[in-house]
């Protein structure tokens, strides 16, 4: 499952998914997901040298079968 930030977010490097349902397009809730999220870009910016890989603000979750 993929994750993005709402907001003004600069990163979701240490981030955790808090309890959210997963609805399907009936907009039934089919399950519920929450855990720490795998980035799997970075954003470091030192002395205004800024050095970014893929998007730091998109994540995503394993998900249990």
């Amino acid at each position: 499952m993929t994750i993005t930030s709402i907001g003004d977010a600069r990163s979701l490097v240490g981030g955790l998914l808090v309890l959210a349902p997963l609805k399907g397009p009936d907009d039934r809730v089919y399950a519920l997901a929450q855990g720490p999220v795998a980035v799997g870009g970075y954003k470091y910016d030192l002395n205004g040298n800024v050095v970014q890989k893929n998007h730091p603000t998109s994540a995503s979750i394993q998900m249990a079968p």
